[in-house]
C-alpha cells in the first residue's frame, strides 16, 4: 500500500549512546509518540512503527554491547543470553512502572548475524492499557448485533498488526459498561493485549489469563473457562487443530466465543478452519461450525488522508439462509460457495474501500491500489 503521506521523521534526542537504565525512559517516549512496535537491532538505528510508517529515531547505529546492556535491563539480568546464544529466541512480557501507572510491553529477543559476528535483535510491541471506545471502530449496526449474540462463535481475522485484538477489546469493554450485561468473561491471550482496570463494570466481571504464564495452552484455557461457567470466552488465536476443536465444542455449549485467525478474507478463513478437521470428521464438523458461527470479519489497515490508518473490512453474517445454503451446497467446495455467499449477502473489502473513499477517508491513490490488489 502506498506510503505517500506527509512524513516527518522523529528523532530521540535525549542521548546518543544507550547505557544501563536508559531503555525505560526511551520506551515511554516511544509510547508517547503512539508507536505500535519498536525494533532495536545491532548495527542499526532504532526503528519505531507509527501509523504504518517506519521512523529511524536514533542518530547512530547501536553496537552489539549496547544490545547486551538493553537485553539485561529488560530481562532483569544476563540469564537470557545463554538462550539467545544457543540459537533460540525468547518471548516475554515486560512491565515499566511510573508512579502508580503500569505500562506493559510484549518482547521478542533473538540473535542475528552481524558482519560475520553475532548480534542481537529486540522487537517490542507496545500494549495499550485501555481499549479505545467502540464508537471509534465505526462498526455497522449489523456487525455489533452479531457480536452481541449470546452463544456461538465470532471470528476476527487479518494479518499481524491489523487491529484484531483492538476491535475485540473495544467490544468487550463496551459490553461490560452496560448495566444489563450480567457477563462473566474469561480471556486467554498470548500475551494479554489490553487490561480493563479502568472500565466500569456495573454487573460484569472479567478474568484474564496469559498463555504459558497462567495456563499452558489455548485449548486448556477453553476447558478452564467451561469449568468456571464463563458466558463469554476470548481466545487470543485459533492457531492449531486442538484449539479449533475445543473452541467449537465450547461454542456448542451455549457460550459465546470470540477468537482471531491470521487469514485474509471470509473464504480463506473458512478454508483454514476446515483444513483443521480430519477427513473422517470433516462433514460433521462443517455442520457444527456453520450452525454456531455468527460472523467472520476480516480487517486490513490502509493509509488514511489524515495521516492515521483506516480500517477496511470484509464480513459475512451467518444468518439462517446463509447457513442452510452452505450446508446444502458447500461440503465439497466450501470455499467457493462461501465466496458466493459473501458476494450475495456479505460486505466485501472492495465495497468497504469504496465507502471509505466516498466518505473522504482514503485518497484515490490508496483506493486504486486496493482495487488493484483485490482484482
Amino acid at each position: 500500500m502506498s506510503k505517500s503521506r506527509l512524513f516527518t521523521p522523529l528523532v530521540y534526542e535525549k542521548l546518543t549512546r544507550f547505557g544501563k537504565n536508559d531503555i525505560e525512559p526511551f520506551i515511554l517516549w516511544c509510547k508517547e509518540q503512539n508507536a505500535s512496535d519498536v525494533t532495536i537491532q545491532s548495527g542499526e538505528k532504532i526503528t519505531c512503527h507509527i501509523e504504518g510508517l517506519m521512523h529511524k529515531v536514533t542518530q547512530r547505529e547501536l553496537s552489539a554491547s549496547e544490545l547486551v546492556m538493553i537485553i539485561g535491563d529488560i530481562y532483569g539480568g544476563d540469564g537470557v543470553m545463554a538462550i539467545l546464544n544457543s540459537g533460540r529466541d525468547h518471548d516475554m512480557t515486560w512491565t515499566v512502572k511510573v508512579q502508580k501507572k503500569v505500562f506493559r510491553f510484549r518482547i521478542n529477543m533473538k540473535s542475528i548475524g552481524l558482519h560475520n559476528e553475532k548480534g542481537y535483535s529486540i522487537t517490542i510491541r507496545i500494549i495499550k492499557n485501555n481499549p479505545p471506545a467502540l464508537e471509534t471502530m465505526q462498526l455497522p449496526d449489523e456487525v455489533i448485533a452479531a457480536l452481541k449474540s449470546s452463544e456461538g462463535m465470532a471470528l476476527i481475522t487479518g494479518s499481524t498488526g491489523t487491529g484484531k485484538s483492538t476491535l475485540l477489546a473495544s467490544f468487550l469493554a463496551w459490553r461490560m459498561q452496560q448495566e444489563d450485561a450480567h457477563l462473566k468473561i474469561a480471556t486467554y491471550e498470548s500475551p494479554i493485549e489490553f487490561t480493563y482496570d479502568e472500565v466500569q463494570k456495573p454487573t460484569s466481571t472479567i478474568s484474564q489469563m496469559e498463555i504459558q504464564t497462567h495456563i499452558e495452552t489455548f485449548a486448556m484455557g477453553i476447558r478452564n473457562s467451561l469449568r468456571c461457567a464463563a458466558n463469554i470466552i476470548l481466545i487470543g488465536e485459533m492457531r492449531d487443530r486442538e484449539t479449533t476443536y475445543a473452541a467449537l465444542d465450547a461454542a456448542m455449549t451455549g457460550t459465546m466465543l470470540f477468537s482471531t485467525l491470521h487469514t485474509n478474507g471470509v473464504p480463506n478463513t473458512i478454508n483454514r478452519i476446515v483444513n483443521f478437521f480430519t477427513p473422517e470428521e470433516r462433514s460433521a464438523r462443517i455442520v457444527d461450525l456453520l450452525s454456531y458461527l455468527k460472523i467472520i470479519l476480516s480487517q486490513k489497515l490502509v493509509p488514511g488522508i489524515n495521516g492515521k490508518r483506516v480500517a477496511i473490512r470484509e464480513y459475512l453474517i451467518f444468518n439462517q439462509e446463509v447457513v442452510d445454503y452452505l450446508i446444502t451446497h458447500g461440503f465439497e467446495k466450501i470455499t467457493y460457495e462461501a465466496r458466493n455467499m459473501l458476494l450475495r449477502y456479505g460486505h466485501t473489502f472492495l465495497q468497504d474501500a469504496t465507502e471509505k473513499y466516498q466518505q473522504g477517508l482514503i485518497s484515490k491513490e490508496v483506493y486504486d491500489e486496493i482495487k488493484k490488489s483485490l482484482s
